[in-house]
């Protein structure tokens, strides 16, 4: 295994040899402009990867090293994020006001960091919508602004806006909001490879 683990390690310095590496015994660090990733060695064949986006953690994985096809495919994972040209995905809760959208941004952005998701959440009124949404890709409508979706989605045609449930909005329920997100992540992906 410990062969394996260094074949795998030879990979990873042809793989990152443009990427202003840097390799110590225990760690290799390579950077661009925007990010930096970390691959870690640890005792009993653990490794560590992870990629800071303007310091803040978008990829992390942390697995024992069992094969090198294994560690490979883990690794390509990380270069598919890395390699993104801006992998922070940007989300705006919209209500009336701002007020309740601010609470649940909050707590949302709490959620997501802690589960280290490439993703940021920002609260807005109905009526900031539209001056907002330049770097957003996705609007989440509170339950009450329901009935100013399809307004919203005209004033926005670059972002994709869907209402969020009552019962996810009402209780802050963050995982089922990141499901909402993810599912539309996923859909997105899945209409571009289709292309």
């Amino acid at each position: 295994m410990r062969d394996c683990l260094e074949i795998f390690k030879y990979y990873l310095r042809g793989q990152l040899k443009n990427d202003h590496l840097i390799v110590t015994d225990h760690e290799y660090l390579f950077y661009d402009q925007d990010k930096v990733g970390k691959i870690l060695f640890y005792d009993h064949g653990f490794v560590e990867e992870i990629i800071l986006y303007h310091d803040q953690v978008i990829f992390y994985l942390y697995y024992q090293f069992s094969s090198y096809a294994y560690a490979k495919k883990n690794f390509d994972g990380m270069m598919r994020v890395f390699r993104k040209e801006n992998p922070l995905k940007k989300v705006i809760i919209c209500c009336s006001g701002g007020l309740t959208s601010a609470y649940f941004t909050q707590k949302m952005n709490t959620f997501l960091k802690y589960n280290h998701a490439p993703y940021s959440v920002e609260a807005a009124a109905y009526d900031e919508v539209k001056d907002m949404v330049n770097d957003h890709e996705l609007v989440l409508v509170a339950p009450q602004m329901r009935y100013a979706l399809t307004q919203i989605q005209e004033s926005v045609p670059q972002a994709h806006v869907e209402p969020i449930a009552p019962q996810v909005f009402a209780s802050y329920d963050c995982a089922q909001l990141f499901k909402q997100i993810l599912d539309f992540v996923k859909g997105e992906d899945d209409d571009s490879s289709s292309i």
